[in-house]
């Protein structure tokens, strides 16, 4: 291009001392003019041929470049037919991943740190496979809060995590902040690189956020990073007032326009536990749910399934836990597990249908459906000793060991020796036959 090293002469000196290189290439006059700051009026001098352009005249070409267009089939034939996962199905190699959500509330942080955690050891997150491989991760924390972190996510003696604190990045430009990154990843051979937060890390103040052009102005050298073929996750803070994934980021849509697949992790319902979070997706992936309910747990986080699922398997297992021998309607349920009526509904549909719990009645006005637990689930009643008063004195004494099937002692006598012997074994030794059987009564008998 005609200004390759982009520094030019002006009336008021070198144009800013700006240098564009390599990132001016297929850039027009007006685009170049408008990078250095020039007025509408402006002779500058190119540094290769020292020709004057003068910066009101039209586009100077400098010879067409030649477009690679391809056809469909040679793209096919060179590009894998398998999607290059990183975490599958979240984050892959040549692509963009957002994550938002509201700051210090949702854990963005603590997801990203678990993803981490897996990427480094190669091994599943959230039950899918994790390609191993070293990570950069940017971070707007500062290193008193970030420790913490890295202790709870197993990561404080990790050699293959390269940290950049902000507070280490000010005096440089966003792109210089990628390009070391990048450079970074080149050298370690990291093919995951996390900016935690973008806007903080583009210097994005103010309303900048909100215009369309600086919000693709910072992805760009994000994106010229995710050509090379590495992953990227950028993590955004969620607007006040929310909104569906895709719209809830604070800021231009724009941003979500420039990347591949979005995420919103947000926290459950007032019903949910409070490790409980939702994580709603949109993404040009096929792979990608659009919803997926997980758990922290003390080993990470783990997959519950979809919403609709994970509410059904709540609202089961609540039932289940209030049903009794008593039987209870369904307004008695509702009000006893603090649940939604139709989720209420859903359980007891199947529980009844797989066998796990009884219905009674027609389901009228003055026979409404009662539920109650499954006859053969329910514990057994405890029975009175089988061995009546009358029957001590030959379950206790002679009658017991001569004669364990006396009719003296019912037909339901239990054999003390036997019994015994299924414990001790046969070293059991039997004691003497009493010769006075008139101690073994009872002394409201021997009194009588």
């Amino acid at each position: 291009m005609p200004w390759q090293c982009g520094v030019g002469e002006a009336p008021c000196g070198r144009a800013n001392g700006k240098c564009f290189h390599n990132r001016g290439q297929g850039w027009d006059w007006q685009r170049f003019k408008s990078a250095l700051g020039l007025g509408p009026s402006i002779t500058i001098r190119t540094a290769r041929d020292g020709a004057d352009i003068h910066s009101s005249g039209p586009d100077v070409p400098s010879g067409r470049k030649q477009l690679p267009f391809i056809t469909a089939r040679r793209f096919a034939a060179e590009s894998p037919e398998d999607v290059p996962w990183i975490a599958r199905p979240w984050v892959a190699r040549g692509a963009i991943t957002e994550l938002d959500g509201r700051p210090k509330a949702a854990g963005k942080t603590t997801w990203l740190a678990h993803l981490i955690r897996a990427a480094l050891d190669g091994t599943p997150f959230l039950g899918e496979r994790v390609t191993r491989t070293p990570v950069v991760l940017l971070t707007e924390q500062a290193p008193s809060s970030f420790r913490p972190m890295l202790a709870r996510a197993g990561l404080v003696d990790r050699d293959d995590l390269h940290l950049l604190f902000w507070r280490d990045t000010r005096g440089v430009g966003w792109p210089g902040v990628v390009d070391a990154a990048a450079e970074r990843c080149r050298e370690t051979g990291a093919g995951l690189l996390i900016i935690d937060t973008l806007p903080q890390f583009a210097g994005m103040t103010g309303d900048t956020e909100n215009d369309a052009g600086a919000a693709l102005e910072a992805m760009g050298p994000l994106q010229a990073v995710a050509a090379d073929g590495m992953g990227v996750i950028v993590s955004r803070h969620d607007r006040k007032g929310g909104g569906e994934v895709g719209e809830s980021g604070r800021g231009s849509s724009a941003f979500a326009g420039a990347v591949d697949v979005i995420l919103a992790l947000r926290r459950g319902d007032g019903e949910s536990r409070p490790t409980i979070r939702h994580l709603h997706a949109l993404s040009r992936f096929d792979e990608t749910p659009d919803e997926l309910v997980i758990e922290l747990t003390d080993a990470g986080y783990v997959a519950l399934g979809s919403a609709v699922n994970f509410a059904l398997e709540e609202a089961k297992a609540a039932v289940l836990a209030t049903v009794g021998e008593d039987p209870l309607t369904t307004v008695q349920l509702v009000e006893s597990t603090g649940l939604k009526r139709t989720a209420v509904y859903a359980a007891l549909a199947e529980l009844v249908e797989n066998g796990l719990i009884e219905r009674d009645g027609k389901g009228t006005r003055g026979d409404p459906f009662r539920f109650l637990t499954v006859a053969s689930l329910r514990p057994e009643p405890i029975r009175q000793s089988l061995i009546g008063p009358d029957e001590r004195n030959g379950a206790n004494g002679a009658l017991s060991f001569d004669h364990p099937n006396d009719a003296s002692a019912g037909e339901n006598a239990v054999d003390l020796t036997a019994e015994a012997r299924t414990i001790f074994g046969d070293t059991l030794v039997e004691p003497a036959v009493p010769t006075d059987t008139s101690a073994m009564v009872p002394r409201s008998r021997a009194d009588a």
